[in-house]
């Protein structure tokens, strides 16, 4: 949220000319912040003035010579934008203050009673309570567009069960999931996890996964992609770093070549056994000139390939314990019957209760690769 302005600038819409002048003289009293006020008398007035000069705030009459009662603050609002309006009411007009309050503005308040030393500070409340509302409205769209930018389903290949999904902890998140085809016979699997949260991981997600889409369509090699992605990253100077973990399966052979930026998966073989797919290169954005190595192995019938992010792993419990691999890898092992999607379902359902369905304090996000049949 912005610090809060040195000088309010004020658009007091009055035709009283006394009650004008008691709140000219009490915001005038007023230290830090000080105050600036224009003054007009009506509701066309006013709308002309918020379009040559830039306010912090309007106060509004109900009552104008050229408009009355709730249509006075409809109108307003309707002119205005990223402007706050407090609304100054008569005695009998409370119901219609309350309705103005409503239908957006932040606040009214009584004339007698609002006219005194305390209206400089009921005026900043109001300001720091319109932004702070307007900056979680702006989050809560750049949540609907980040989920937008997740795979709505995944590709239908014939001998694979897939699934993937992302519960943010917040409106908009750090992590990111992907699969795609990047041919007619290559499926490409991505988990990555940008640290810390909030806006700014967001949009390097957004950044990461643009780089790694544009780089599979000039590139088989994994290595080159996540390299491409790194270097991006590192020439931007975000200060952020990505974790990442990045796959490319041959569908007709089961042949899978990985690289990985300090993100390790889970294969769970058909005999029961894991293998950790992992690495020793460090996360994108924190060096230059990073060479990743890729790693090769193969999926076979009755195999299960689990990419996953730490907030399921360190989901914690009441008593501050880590949900963990163990408890993770149980479950993989238990879902040989059910689907991609179930299994996914059924992870999320049990680290959630294990944290008694308290608030995440970060993203969860997994994706389930089955082998039904795989080629000879």
């Amino acid at each position: 949220m912005e610090d809060p302005p040195n000088t309010i600038t004020v658009l007091l819409i009055e035709d009283s000319s006394t009650e004008a002048l008691l709140i000219q003289r009490h915001l005038a009293a007023r230290a830090s912040p000080s105050f600036t006020l224009y003054h007009e008398t009506t509701l066309g007035a006013g709308v002309a003035r918020l379009k040559q000069s830039a306010v912090d705030i309007v106060v509004l009459d109900l009552t104008l010579p050229d408009s009355r009662g709730l249509e006075t603050f409809l109108t307003l609002n309707a002119s205005v934008s990223g402007v706050p309006i407090v609304i100054l009411s008569g005695v009998k007009d409370d119901w219609i203050a309350v309705e103005a309050v409503r239908r957006g503005a932040q606040d009214f308040f009584r004339k007698d009673e609002m006219i005194s030393d305390s209206l400089g500070r009921l005026l900043q409340y109001a300001i720091e309570r319109f932004h702070r509302q307007q900056a979680e409205r702006e989050i809560a769209s750049a949540g609907i567009v980040q989920s937008r930018l997740f795979p709505k389903q995944p590709p239908s290949i014939s001998g694979y069960d897939i699934a993937g999904r992302c519960n943010p902890a917040n409106h908009v998140g750090g992590d990111y999931f992907d699969y795609f085809m990047a041919d007619d016979r290559h499926l490409m699997v991505v988990v990555g996890d940008v640290s810390g949260h909030g806006l700014g991981p967001s949009l390097v997600m957004a950044e990461t996964r643009a780089a790694l889409r544009t780089a599979a369509a000039t590139t088989e090699d994994v290595g080159v992609m996540i390299r491409l992605a790194n270097e991006l990253l590192y020439a931007d100077e975000v200060n952020l770093f990505v974790t990442l973990f990045l796959g490319r399966l041959d569908t007709t052979t089961g042949g899978f070549s990985y690289a990985s930026a300090g993100h390790p998966a889970e294969l769970l073989r058909h005999d029961g056994t894991f293998e950790v797919l992992s690495s020793h290169e460090p996360p994108l954005g924190i060096e230059s000139d990073t060479r990743f190595e890729v790693r090769q192995t193969d999926l076979r019938t009755g195999d299960t390939l689990f990419l996953y992010t730490d907030g399921i792993s360190e989901r914690l419990s009441e008593s501050h314990e880590d949900f963990g691999m163990t408890r993770i890898r149980d479950l993989m092992t238990a879902s040989t019957e059910w689907t991609a999607a179930q299994s996914i379902d059924r992870l999320f359902e049990q680290a959630n209760s294990f944290a008694d369905h308290g608030p995440a304090i970060d993203d969860m996000t997994a994706i389930v690769v089955k082998v039904t049949h795989s080629a000879p």
